[in-house]
Parts: C-alpha cells; sequence; structure tokens
C-alpha cells in the first residue's frame, strides 16, 4: 500500500516537470513555424488552466471524488484502478502523436471537403476504400451506444444521481452523431468515407467510451451534491451551450448542399458555398468551435482525468483540422471574408 502511494506521489511529481518540459520540446520543435509554436504554447496554457480549475492533483475526495494520484493508484483497490489511470493518461500521448501528424502539411484526414487532395497524397493502406459516408459515419459513431449500458451497469456507483446525469450528457451528444446527424448529411455521391478514417475513429470512440463511462461509474466517487457545485453547473452549461453551436453550425453547412454549384475558383470545391450567418460571421469553423466547448464542459463538469483526456484529444484533432478548413476556403473562394478568426471567436 505505502509503495502504491509513493508511487502515486512521484507520477503527481512527474507531471508537473512534464509541463515545463513539454514548453520546452514546443520552443525547439525545429519543424513548427512561430504561428504554429504560439498556438502549441495557447494549447498548452489552455490544458493548464483547466488542470488548476480541476484541482487535480489536489482534489478533495469529499466534495469532488478522487484525485489525480488515486485516478493512478488507489492504495485501498489495486490493480484495475492503476490499469484504468494508466489507460486513461496514454489518451495524452495520443494527443500528441494527433496533433504532430495532423499539422504536418498535406496529413488531414481525407474526407469531406479534404477528399480528393489528403487522399491523392497519403499513401497508406486501405487509403482508397470507402464506404458509404451515412453508413460509416452512423457504424463509427455507435461504440458509446452499444458499450456505455453494458459499461455502466457493472460500475459500483451506478445507482448514484451523478454518475447517471453525466452519462446521461454523454449519451446525449452521441445520440445525435449516431443516429440524427447522418440522416440529415447530404454527401456527395463520390465524396464517400475511407475506411482508414472510419477505423480510426471506430477505434477512438471505444477506447473514450471505455474511459469516460468506467470513470464515471466505478472510479470516481461523486458526493450527494455534486450536481449543485459550481463546477457541474459551469460545466453542463457549457456542454449545451457548446452542443447548440455545433448543431447549429451543421445545419447551415447541410442547408448551403440544397443550391448547388457554387462560384468557387476551384473544379473539385464547386459543390462547396461560403456559409454565413450565426458563428460563422465570426469563424471559419464554429462546428468544431462548438464542439470543443461542449467537451471543455464535460471535463469540468466530471472534473476526472478521463473527461481532460477527451477534452485534450479533442483540441489535438480538431484544431488542425480546422486551420485546414480555413486555409482551404481563403484558397478556393477569392471572396471569402478576410476577417474571420479560424476557430476561437476575435482569438484564434
Amino acid at each position: 500500500m505505502a509503495g502504491r502511494v509513493a508511487m502515486g506521489v512521484l507520477v503527481v511529481k512527474v507531471t508537473e516537470g512534464c509541463r515545463g518540459w513539454l514548453v520546452r520540446l514546443i520552443s525547439l520543435t525545429g519543424s513548427c513555424g512561430g504561428r504554429s509554436r504560439d498556438n502549441w504554447l495557447k494549447i498548452l496554457g489552455t490544458v493548464m488552466v483547466l488542470l488548476n480549475t480541476l484541482d487535480i492533483g489536489r482534489g478533495d475526495e469529499g466534495s469532488r471524488g478522487k484525485n489525480f494520484t488515486s485516478a493512478l493508484f488507489l492504495p485501498s483497490s489495486g490493480l484495475l484502478e492503476g490499469l484504468q489511470g494508466w489507460v486513461s493518461t496514454s489518451g495524452f500521448a495520443m494527443a500528441v502523436g494527433i496533433w504532430w501528424w495532423m499539422s504536418k502539411k498535406d496529413n488531414i484526414a481525407p474526407y469531406g471537403r479534404h477528399h480528393t487532395t489528403a487522399a491523392a497524397v497519403i499513401s497508406l493502406p486501405l487509403t482508397h476504400v470507402m464506404l458509404p459516408t451515412q453508413l460509416g459515419w452512423c457504424l463509427m459513431e455507435s461504440p458509446p451506444l452499444l458499450l456505455t449500458p453494458f459499461l455502466f451497469s457493472v460500475g459500483q456507483y451506478t445507482s448514484r444521481t451523478a454518475p447517471r446525469m453525466l452519462v446521461a450528457l454523454f449519451l446525449a451528444h452521441y445520440a445525435h452523431r449516431c443516429l440524427l446527424y447522418p440522416l440529415r448529411m447530404r454527401p456527395s455521391r463520390t465524396r464517400n468515407l475511407p475506411i482508414l478514417v472510419f477505423l480510426a475513429a471506430l477505434v477512438f470512440n471505444v477506447y473514450n467510451t471505455y474511459i469516460q463511462v468506467r470513470s464515471l461509474s466505478h472510479y470516481t466517487e461523486y458526493s450527494s451534491t455534486w450536481l449543485l457545485s459550481p463546477q457541474f453547473i459551469l460545466g453542463a452549461m457549457l456542454f449545451f451551450s457548446g452542443m447548440l453551436i455545433n448543431i447549429s453550425a451543421d445545419s447551415t453547412l447541410i442547408s448551403l448542399r440544397k443550391l448547388g454549384p457554387s462560384n468557387s475558383t476551384s473544379n473539385s470545391s464547386r459543390a462547396y458555398r461560403v456559409p454565413h450567418g450565426g458563428f460563422f460571421e465570426l469563424v471559419s469553423c464554429p462546428n468544431y468551435f462548438g464542439e470543443l466547448v461542449e467537451w471543455l464542459g464535460w471535463a469540468i463538469a466530471a472534473s476526472s482525468l478521463a473527461g481532460l483526456v477527451f477534452f485534450v484529444l479533442a483540441v489535438a484533432n480538431l484544431v488542425p483540422r480546422a486551420v485546414a478548413h480555413h486555409h482551404w476556403y481563403v484558397q478556393n473562394f477569392k471572396e471569402y471574408p478576410r476577417s474571420r478568426k479560424i476557430l476561437v471567436p476575435f482569438i484564434f
């Protein structure tokens, strides 16, 4: 027991040291320009602020749940809790890998508007094997709906109100993404979903569903008053605000497909138009902005290591793709508003 506690303390100290190490690593990354380095530092700063907000490493078990040390090495429980912590923490390494890959030129996942250019450049197995877009999207977003009932039912805290409310938020997002959004899509008949993208998303959703649901139902003990806590109230407000922004932006993009070919300067992009209205007047990708706000809210509402991992992975995936979207708009539409930011209104 004493050994596991000592190891947990060591992990916390190593984590704190990694913050400074990551800053130095980013500043020494020769392959990134000045702007890319600044973006890295902004993301890292956001994560560090969130760490402080959640008070990871110093949590009060009675008011918030098990802290970071407990999430990695619970003295009273042993191997399974330690495994859960390490599986969750591996998400940070995944996020670094995803960011590195997505930030490299022409390595944007080859679907949607990036289908032609990216698929022509990325020489990986199965790149040119396709699935019908709507079917593929529904299947790759299905693990949360299929796995959550079982994973949640075997947890020790499944009868408590806070875990049930949090898992309901999680399922609400994926009920929309898996069941409703594919029916609303208007995909191009010539641009289906690459099976490589499908498999990557499927693996991610299995991994993420496991760490989120197990954290909620078994490894994080929420107090009876958690739903009245500032963390949950703020997190829930952000979650629903982000979800509304995301759905509204998707609706705008879907409606543009009804209007027919555009006056794009590129034949490959004539199926697209410049979106206007709502958050599109401020940023190029309000759908991604809304999703990031949503998962930031989730991380705060859940106040768990798993929730933080999810938010960091979302940032690593969506920020590089938003940058690619913005550059694509600028290159293909002469009238594209140059005042629009990429992702975060008035900032980035």
